[in-house]
C-alpha cells in the first residue's frame, strides 16, 4: 500500500470487514502449522523477542529498506519470513 492514509484507512476497514465474514474457529492442524512455525522461529532465530532484533540478523540496512513502497518491501522481506 502506497503510503496514503485514505488508502490504508480503507484498505484496514475492508480486511476487518472480510475477518467479520470469516470463521475463526481453531482446527487441530492450524494449531500444529503455528507451533511448527513458532519452532522455525526459534530455530532460526534463538531468544531473540522483538522483531527489529530479527530484523536486524535478517536485513543489512533497516532503515534503506523500511522506505520502500509496500509492494517492493513485501518482495524483499517474503524470503526472511517463517513459512508456517
Amino acid at each position: 500500500m502506497a503510503d496514503d492514509i485514505a488508502a490504508f484507512r480503507s484498505a484496514a476497514c475492508e480486511a476487518l470487514q472480510g475477518l467479520r465474514a470469516t470463521s475463526t474457529a481453531l482446527s487441530l492442524a492450524a494449531l500444529e502449522a503455528e507451533q511448527a512455525m513458532l519452532e522455525q522461529r526459534i530455530e532460526r532465530f534463538g531468544v531473540r523477542a522483538i522483531p527489529l532484533e530479527i530484523w536486524r540478523v535478517s536485513a543489512s540496512s533497516v532503515r534503506r529498506h523500511s522506505v520502500l513502497e509496500a509492494d517492493r518491501f513485501r518482495e524483499l522481506v517474503e524470503t526472511y519470513r517463517v513459512k508456517g
